[in-house]
């Protein structure tokens, strides 16, 4: 038995971009997507519109088809009015938004309390629009099939994105923000049930979709998903109307066949997508998206691209984030590019893999603020693969076949039928070693190629088996100290349990000298005979060092 720092395998992994949890994922940048619609029956009620978030254009159109673009913007929130809002400081159209209409009773003594409650404290009118909208999200369950009312929706809390809407629309003009109604689709698709997923938050409902427009004061309208973003709305939202603007239609009518109908097909021409993740907030309790507030600490964050030698994008890279000994796997897009967000200052150790590529280690130094980007190109990898057998021929399934670099080992589990495969191996030269309760470790050189797996069949022989107590005189377990097996002046040191035990598996047979050591004791030696498939019992009784 060797005495090396062993790093497992296949240690605890948790999918997301750097941390577990739900949170609110804060994003910058651009995202624009134009479509090719087209209906053979004549298409119709796709409008032109915009606000501080959203772009809306026809690009090109006949009767049968339309080009249109949506370009989003994801730009950190400029910065916004105090709150509570004053109602003088707002334009008198901008009044119409704040009053009560059906399925939205902004005016009702419960909500108007709920909001009060929601907001109570926030320091100025996004934070207590970001409390209204993590409320709702935290509160509601997706359900179809209930009233989507507010008072409904309230009372069961469950809504489908209606009564998301409807519910947010009456808290935030119960609170002073004027807020409208907004009814669109989520293409592609040509019936319902159609899901949209935008950096790892799903918006569920899909066809015909309902989301929101608030006004914040000195900012202006943005639109809201109650589901899924606060503040803008990803460009898979077609607007097709919003209440209260004589733009569109405010919902499908039955009957009429209009843009988003079974016989609409959508194709993306042309998309240009320079979003990023830039940090993260605490709530709520369910993932949403958002932007940077004005003014707002950023944390660290690393933005990763990983390729192969050639620059060519790798599919299926990862990029392993450590936090002592668990990783957080985060996969690359389809750029090839990993964000690791909500860094504090300090350095970090990474890992990237891809099926068919070694694995490459680095540590990475991030500051405060700072966004560090990083280029990591990856080796092609190799194979290794075998068996490990006693010397009868059978498996031993509980072993564990180590790959040595230097004086650290990254061990990888044996399968029940004895057989083993490690994958994604640098080239050149290797080291391996097996390690098995009760046998005696055995080593193995060889040199990895590309092509083919390299062929490794290991037979490992029977050893002894040591184990004991280390007590004080007075019986008390000594819980700190080491256990030395000594062959001529060279000696193998095991750690002694918190109980004061011992046990060391796959001692080659032999005469051996014993010693232990523990701060504050006299070292004790003895004298030993290991046979192999034996189990011995040495105890250890340790005078008190006299000072």
């Amino acid at each position: 038995m060797k005495k090396w720092l062993l790093i497992l395998s296949g240690l605890l992994f948790f999918p997301s971009w750097n941390r577990a949890g739900a949170e609110t994922i804060l994003l910058s940048g651009s995202h624009s997507v134009t479509y090719d619609i087209i209906n053979p029956r004549g298409l119709k009620n796709i409008p032109e519109y915009s606000n501080q978030s959203y772009s809306q254009k026809i690009i090109s159109q006949d009767r049968v088809s339309k080009k249109v673009r949506v370009d989003i913007k994801m730009d950190p929130l400029p910065p916004s009015g105090p709150f509570p809002i004053d109602p003088g400081s707002l334009s008198p159209d901008l009044h119409r938004y704040l009053g009560a209409e059906e399925d939205v009773p902004a005016g009702n003594t419960r909500m108007i309390e709920l909001a009060q409650k929601i907001t109570q404290g926030s320091p100025n009118a996004v934070a207590a629009y970001n409390r209204i909208i993590d409320w709702v999200m935290d509160t509601l369950e997706y359900e179809i099939n209930t009233p989507q009312d507010a008072i409904s929706v309230l009372n069961n809390k469950k809504g489908s994105c209606v009564g998301f809407t409807n519910l947010s629309l009456t808290l935030l003009r119960a609170s002073g923000f004027p807020a409208r109604y907004v009814s669109g689709y989520l293409p592609p698709g040509y019936d319902w049930g159609i899901s949209k997923d935008y950096w790892g938050v799903k918006t569920s409902g899909g066809g015909f979709h309902a989301w929101l427009e608030v006004y914040l004061p000195q900012i202006g309208w943005v639109f809201t998903d109650a589901q899924h973003s606060k503040a803008f709305v990803d460009p898979f939202h077609l607007l097709l109307g919003i209440r209260g603007l004589n733009i569109g239609d405010n919902v499908p009518r039955e009957g009429e066949y209009i843009a988003v109908d079974h016989s609409t097909s959508y194709t993306i021409a042309e998309e240009e997508n320079r979003s990023e993740l830039v940090d993260s907030l605490p709530s709520p309790n369910k993932k949403l998206l958002g932007r940077v507030g004005s003014g707002g600490k950023v944390r660290g964050r690393v933005i990763a691209t990983l390729t192969d030698r050639s620059g060519k994008v790798i599919p299926g890279a990862e990029l392993v984030l450590w936090q002592g000994q668990k990783g957080i796997v985060n996969k690359a897009n389809d750029s090839g590019i990993v964000f690791l967000i909500g860094l504090d200052q300090g350095e970090y150790d990474l890992t990237s893999q891809a099926p068919g590529f070694a694995a490459r280690k680095e540590r990475v130094a991030v500051n405060q603020g700072e966004a560090k980007r990083i280029q990591i190109r990856l080796d092609e990898g190799g194979e290794i693969s075998g068996k490990v057998e006693d010397t009868d021929g059978q498996p031993i399934g509980k072993a564990k076949v180590f790959v040595w670099v230097g004086a650290v080992g990254t061990g990888y589990p044996v399968e029940s039928n004895g057989r083993f495969r490690l994958r994604n191996l640098p080239l050149g030269e290797a080291k391996l070693s097996v390690q098995a309760d009760g046998f005696i470790d055995e080593e193995e050189r060889v040199v990895i190629n590309r092509g083919g797996p390299v062929q490794v069949n290991f037979r490992l022989e029977p050893g002894g088996v040591l184990k004991g107590t280390v007590a004080e005189q007075q019986g008390k377990p000594v819980k700190k100290g080491k256990i030395f097996i000594w062959t001529g002046d060279q000696g193998v040191g095991y750690s002694i349990k918190e109980d004061g035990t011992y046990l060391v598996n796959g001692i080659k047979a032999g005469n051996y000298k014993l010693s232990v050591r523990s701060s504050g004791f006299v070292e004790e030696f003895k004298n030993i005979q290991i046979e192999k498939g034996k189990i011995f019992q040495v105890d250890f009784s340790l005078k008190l060092k006299e000072f």
